[in-house]
């Protein structure tokens, strides 16, 4: 669709619980999102600014002032991209759901720059592509999308003028896909090296898009055909040539790669104003990398399909555009190994000529390897565990998952070799980023060093929470890896994410009068959820299980000598199975009477005989009186929209709900219900520790109050609320919210994309 249609479209606004009208018209970019300072346009030729009818998240709310930080694991997610400025030693990485970081590879610590975008925008985590502007050193561009399904709302294109401390923003007429096939490819995204205003972006599904005003405005180019057979992938890369052009006018030379197994490399003589098929290249593979090298080969990785989950065949080729030769370099050939593995990512030492490195990719036996030569292709040297080299892990012990040899090559989606020293390369994967300061004395056959260089970088996808009344501050639930229990935030657990139910977990509880014990649910095992007598040290897998149940979520009573596990068809699904319940410590399981299937429940942390559930269908809270055999309905009129009910600490017969329609208080016994007005809608509830001389835990909200989102707290009952975020701190969609027993104040974010975060008053 071109910027010039002007129909009407929503924007959600992160801090607002109504959305905004605009349209795509070309002179009316519109401000969707800002980062550290405040929401403003990038620009119009109206010279428009912020809409005026945008509230910012401060307006009208008492703040508590909060630090926040957080819980050290250590990566734990799949950076897809890593860039390098030409002018400056800093480093750029996207991810699929974690949001964008900085680096300065002098300190190499890694810096968050997109905690500014909240829940309702947690689409803009998932990062499609990076630019920087060789002529700015402080200029950083974003592609900015999760999805493309139908139901996704439209991408947003972002500028920082000063690395991602702050950012403008314009809603763009095209989706991206951040955190689906091919999100590794790229860049998709790229600034002219001659004219910095001027930006090419390959998009997923509408064709290639330019903009002349430093991304300010944007059209499609029309020249350039809408490429089919791509399966939703689109352009994946797009490189400039430099040597075509001269500063101040377009550059002439551009390179489109397109993710489809034939005709999917053009060329543009022309400055894009017409395109042609590249005469002479392979055919059967789809391009996922390209890089020009200081020499004029356009050097180009290729996989039979778009990755990340499959790639059964690849290859690395290098073309030169003046004379028009193809030459095959791959390293190792699947088929001449019957192997199954393709090639993910290709990089070129812009100091040397002729230094090229790639890696293979989903090459599951053995793990993935990186291949270096010095000579254009024409030799390569292997680097793996397996062929020399020290992989150091120290940071993030968890990730030798259990074993002898940490996993350390998987899911290579991008290589970098630093433009300032040739000696230092990063690789990403599916768990975070290496780096290597040697990596030159692999050209004589010597060792390489690597360490996981993740100091800052924290992508776990967090399913839930608890903090102990002893032991632990902290335990989680987490997709792909497990979980953790965190006796010191500042470190990761040096015996790693916890044994027995590996890959991704959706529950853990904890029995809250012998907090020693604790129950978490996964998948994919014989018995699908385990327990720990030891504060979750050590686990240890049920006797037995439902028939075919899997994740979804347990309660545990308050002496855990009862447990009530609600299980789930999938790890991101909906529950939809029966409620079981068991009373002698799994060794039989029953289905719970009374109760809907799908209802999740929350135990009473007094009384072990009580177990609590929300059904929104009918707006009915139920309970049991029977350790979970039986639920009966209490209290009728609670409003018919999803919602999390959770049972305050240290009291018998209270639960609070967290609803779309709202935030209610309920007193079970006295049938007593109550809305909190100041909560206009909330997504999770949860408690901590009471203010000092306070008789009542703190309550802590994720929600929407006087219409702007955040995360809020009351130490009066919930009588009076304060919001102790702001707009600099808003972390993506947030999963859970708890607060810890023994510290006043402390309060546990499950994220997204983002890890553990934990806030304390400052």
């Amino acid at each position: 669709m071109p910027k010039s249609d002007s129909r009407p479209a929503r924007i959600p606004s992160s801090n607002s619980s109504t959305t905004l009208p605009t349209t795509f018209s070309r002179r009316e970019a519109v401000a969707v999102l800002a980062g550290a300072a405040a929401l403003s346009a990038i620009g119009s030729a109206k010279g428009r600014g912020a809409d005026p009818r945008y509230r910012f998240p401060g307006d009208g709310h008492a703040q508590v002032k909060y630090r926040w930080q957080n819980v050290r694991i250590g990566g734990g997610g799949f950076v897809t991209g890593i860039i390098t400025h030409p002018r400056t030693r800093t480093v750029f990485a996207r991810t699929d759901v974690g949001g964008a970081y900085h680096c300065d590879s002098d300190t190499q610590h890694w810096t968050p720059i997109t905690d500014w975008v909240g829940g309702p925008d947690y689409s803009l985590s998932g990062i499609e592509s990076l630019a920087i502007d060789p002529h700015h050193p402080d200029r950083v561009y974003i592609a900015a999308g999760m999805y493309t399904q139908r139901w996704a709302p439209h991408a947003v294109m972002l500028r920082s003028d000063d690395r991602g401390r702050s950012f403008q923003g314009v809603r763009v007429p095209f989706k991206c896909g951040g955190n689906e096939a091919g999100r590794f490819n790229g860049e998709r995204l790229m600034v002219d090296p001659h004219h910095p205003d001027i930006l090419l972006f390959g998009s997923r599904l509408d064709g290639l898009w330019k903009s002349t005003d430093a991304a300010r405005s944007w059209d499609r180019i029309r020249s350039f055909p809408i490429p089919d057979g791509t399966h939703g992938v689109g352009i994946v890369s797009v490189v400039f040539n430099p040597d075509s052009g001269r500063p101040g006018l377009p550059t002439l030379e551009i390179f489109v790669a397109v993710s489809r197994r034939s005709d999917n490399l053009y060329r543009s003589g022309d400055a894009g104003k017409t395109w042609h098929v590249v005469p002479g290249q392979p055919r059967g593979l789809r391009p996922n990398h390209a890089v020009l090298s200081p020499d004029g080969w356009v050097y180009i990785s290729y996989g039979k399909e778009p990755g990340p989950n499959t790639m059964t065949d690849g290859a690395v080729w290098k073309f030169h555009p003046a004379s028009g030769q193809w030459k095959d370099i791959t390293p190792i050939h699947p088929a001449a190994r019957h192997e199954s593995f393709g090639y993910g990512t290709v990089a070129v030492d812009v100091r040397h000529a002729g230094v090229v490195m790639c890696a293979t990719f989903c090459r599951w036996n053995g793990g993935d390897i990186i291949f270096r030569s010095t000579d254009g292709g024409r030799h390569w040297r292997p680097i793996s565990p397996r062929h020399g080299g020290i992989w150091d892990v120290a940071s993030a012990p968890w990730l030798r998952f259990h074993r002898l040899e940490p996993m350390v090559t998987n899911w290579i989606g991008s290589l970098q070799i630093d433009p300032h020293n040739s000696n230092r390369v990063w690789y990403t994967t599916g768990w975070g980023i290496f780096r290597c300061d040697n990596i030159m004395a692999a050209d004589d056959g010597g060792m390489t060093d690597w360490v996981f260089d993740c100091n800052g970088f924290e992508e776990t996808v967090i399913n839930d929470l608890a903090s102990p009344m002893r032991g632990p501050h902290l335990v989680s639930a987490m997709g792909d890896i497990s979980g953790f229990r965190h006796d010191d935030l500042r470190i990761s657990p040096p015996h790693g994410f916890y044994p027995r139910g590996c890959g991704s977990n959706t529950c853990i509880a904890v029995a809250a009068l012998h907090p020693d014990f604790m129950v978490r649910t996964f998948g994919g095992q014989k018995v699908n959820i385990a327990y720990s007598t030891s504060g979750g040290r050590e686990w240890q897998f049920f006797p037995h299980q439902p028939h075919g149940a899997q994740y979804g979520r347990a309660a545990v009573n308050s002496n855990g000598s009862a447990i009530v596990w609600t299980p789930s068809s999938g790890a991101w699904n909906a529950p939809d199975r029966p409620v079981y319940y068991t009373h002698d410590s799994g060794r039989s399981w029953h289905a719970s009477r009374g109760i809907s299937g799908g209802l999740a429940t929350c135990a009473d942390p007094i009384n072990d005989q009580r177990f609590y559930a929300f059904e929104s269908q009918r707006g009915a809270l139920l309970a049991s009186h029977d350790a979970g055999a039986i639920f009966r309905d209490v209290l009728s009129g609670l409003p018919h929209a999803a919602g999390e009910l959770r049972a305050v600490s240290g009291r018998e017969g209270e639960v609070w709900l967290a609803s779309g329609a709202g935030l209610y208080h309920v007193k079970i016994d006295d049938r007593h219900l109550h809305r909190c007005a100041a909560i206009n809608s909330a997504t999770h509830v949860g408690f901590g520790r009471a203010a000092p001389g306070g008789p009542y835990p703190a309550i802590y909200v994720v929600g929407v109050s006087k219409g702007v989102y955040g995360f809020y707290r009351s130490i009066d009952a919930g009588v009076t609320w304060r919001r102790i975020n702001d707009f600099y701190h808003q972390f993506f969609d947030i999963s859970c919210i708890i607060g810890d027993p023994r510290i006043f104040g402390r309060v546990y974010l499950g994220t997204s994309g983002r890890g553990i975060i934990f806030g304390d008053i400052t």
